[in-house]
């Protein structure tokens, strides 16, 4: 039976990205994401959690901070765990390429990164931090 695990969801960062470092050595960046739709009168909003790993984490969270707009790549996971006797269970997203879109309209070439510094990368349309 063929079957296929992918998404790509466009959103606002809900906070800051952490940046933590697994026993492994591996580098993990965790993002919590807002999408909206507006139908008619009504905006619904999607609230996800999304892990990004590797050299994309670094850039991740080096550049990205809560309100930064961005497009995900990637996989659903279902996450389950057992608290206080009850079952729960919440999707999240692996990503696998991090679009990071800009937070200035296109053409004001004042991108800086999170300290204030000049890089030509930072909120650039289109830039893409892709796993290996």
């Amino acid at each position: 039976m063929a079957s296929m695990n992918s998404i790509t969801i466009m959103g606002n960062l809900t906070r800051d990205p952490e940046l933590i470092e697994l026993s492994s050595g591996t580098k993990l960046c965790k993002l919590g994401l807002a999408s909206s739709r507006k139908f008619k009168e009504t905006e619904e909003v999607c609230f996800v959690d999304v892990a990004v790993f590797g050299n994309q984490a670094e850039s991740t969270a080096k550049y990205l901070e809560k309100g930064s707009l961005v497009l995900i790549e990637g996989r659903l996971k279902l996450d389950t765990w057992e608290k206080d006797g009850k079952k729960n269970s919440k999707h999240s997203i692996i990503a696998s390429n991090v679009v990071f879109l800009p937070k200035q309209p296109v053409g004001d070439k004042s991108a800086t990164d999170k300290s204030g510094t000049d890089n030509p990368s930072a909120n650039k349309p289109g830039h893409i931090w892709a796993s290996n």
